[in-house]
């Protein structure tokens, strides 16, 4: 989730303005450079620059944060100075707060049920614009099955496992310490309870520092009303978390009277199942991804759900492994397995393949990369009964980045060998070539030798075509110097290598 697509459009504009300092050398942008990247006019940029300075004088962030406009160069330039980086998160809280998507449901989630005419006076809007807005918010929804009703009051329809772990990220992406409204429980009861959750397959102990985590608890604290649609069918609620394990029961034990002291009336049945419903909850949104060994409850599930993700995640992992010229390490092949087993846990409740963490920033014509996805790509159209096709995409990509980030891909990727030929000073080049390539993304290798393994030829001067034998046949690249076109030019000749050498293996 970002929870900046809940700012409305004004808010939205003013914190664009703000990335592109952050994000600028110096945290320094011209005019002119800001009006082209916000498509914006000059009056409306001004305007936001004396906005945003009344907003940051509003909220007492002076000293933290500076936003000011210089001249230099017949150039008007705008530079934001940060002293504490903490002052941004609560300037976007601010924007939050003005913006009615988030508020509508901010409130929602409080359990305000409003009718669309308290809403129009409480917001400030039309009918229509509010119709809007809910039609917006729904778009962003509906891959968690849920949905912001409008029928008599507002409220959220749908997936209650949705609910729950939408709630808890909304909040811990926007409030997260900086304030806590839950009435049914306080942030330290929260932590004592976290502190309670043992497992001795997964590692629970990160939990009592994990915003997302607390928010999780508190969500299923304050909404134990709803707890029965978590499970549309009663099959359902033998497939939440189980072990037996000493450290499993005792945490039953103690949560159970936790959840006593909070409401004396719940029997000891319902006591046991809010425990494992949270722990399932934690699960789910991936809070608890280090991992001892996988836990035997998954294969109990997958043996028992043969036509589905759960085996589908088992057969990609021995496809990836016989593409592999070595295996996979121990800890790699239990980590992917993992969190192939969580994907199909999370597909099993919500009834959709959803995204927890944001898939990572990637250049698609890195060799391993494109190796990685024509090989998930190719099993999932082999096997397309597992899963619909319009959910097949996100699926790839769900396995792409489990792939990508639990498995040490230098050790599997096809070596490069690399032959410098310097006209001064080799050492030189041979340090600019190395500070040039991304870290853990070739394997490459600088040898003193040229011969039939040699995949490319690095060169600082234009002569050393002249210099080789016509039968050699490597191809050739010309340093110019250390710079942001040069390394991209050096960054692609790489990739085009490696997705060579991965075809040919």
């Amino acid at each position: 989730m970002n929870i900046e697509q809940f700012l409305g459009k004004k808010q939205q504009l003013k914190y664009t303005l703000l990335k592109q300092l952050l994000a600028a050398p110096e945290g320094r942008v011209s005019l002119a450079q800001l009006l082209e990247e916000l498509e914006t006019s000059y009056g409306t940029v001004v305007g936001l620059f004396k906005e945003i300075n009344d907003d940051i004088l509003e909220i007492r962030l002076t000293d933290k944060l500076q936003l000011i406009q210089e001249r230099a160069y017949a150039q008007k330039y705008y530079q934001l100075n940060v002293q504490e980086v903490t002052a941004f998160d609560y300037l976007l809280l601010q924007y939050l707060n003005e913006s009615v998507p988030f508020l509508l449901l901010k409130d929602v989630i409080f359990g305000q049920y409003l009718t669309v005419e308290e809403a129009t006076e409480q917001y400030h809007v039309s009918k229509s614009t509010l119709r809007r807005v809910v039609d917006t918010l729904n778009k962003e929804l509906t891959s968690l099955n849920i949905v912001l009703s409008m029928k008599k009051r507002l409220h959220l329809e749908g997936n209650e496992w949705g609910i729950r772990l939408f709630a808890a990220n909304f909040l811990a992406q926007s409030y997260g310490s900086k304030e806590w409204f839950f009435s049914c429980v306080s942030l330290a009861e929260v932590q004592r309870y976290a502190v309670m959750i043992a497992s001795q397959f997964v590692y629970t102990s990160n939990v009592v520092n994990d915003i997302s985590a607390l928010y999780l608890i508190a969500v299923s604290f304050s909404r134990r009303d709803q707890t029965d649609k978590l499970f549309p069918t009663e099959d359902q609620k033998k497939w939440l978390y189980i072990e037996d394990t000493v450290d499993f029961h005792q945490f039953l034990k103690e949560g159970s009277q936790f959840m006593l002291e909070l409401d004396p009336t719940l029997e000891e049945r319902e006591q046991r199942m809010e425990n494992q419903v949270i722990f399932t909850l934690l699960l789910l949104n991936n809070n608890l991804s280090l991992v001892q060994k996988t836990p035997h409850f998954f294969y109990q599930l997958s043996g028992k759900q043969e036509h589905s993700l759960f085996k589908l995640g088992v057969d990609l992992l021995m496809e990836i492994e016989r593409e592999l010229r070595k295996p996979l390490t121990i800890e790699e092949q239990l980590n992917v397995e993992y969190q192939f087993y969580l994907i199909a846990y999370r597909q099993f409740y919500l009834d959709k393949v959803y995204s927890v963490q944001p898939l990572s920033k990637r250049k698609e014509e890195q060799g391993t990369i494109r190796k990685i996805l024509e090989t998930v790509s190719s099993f999932l159209y082999d096997h397309s009964g597992f899963v619909p096709d319009h959910q097949r995409l996100l699926l790839k990509e769900e396995y792409t980045q489990v792939l990508l980030t639990q498995i040490d891909w230098l050790r599997y990727k096809p070596m490069i060998h690399i032959y410098l030929m310097s006209s001064g000073n080799r050492p030189y080049l041979s340090e600019e070539l190395l500070a040039a390539t991304p870290r853990r993304t070739f394997n490459i290798t600088l040898e003193n030798v040229i011969n039939e393994d040699t995949d490319l030829v690095v060169s600082d001067t234009g002569f050393t075509k002249k210099l080789l034998s016509d039968s050699f046949s490597a191809p050739m690249f010309y340093w110019k110097s250390y710079s942001a076109e040069n390394t991209d030019r050096f960054y692609k000749e790489l990739s085009r290598i490696s997705r060579r050498k991965w075809q040919e293996s």
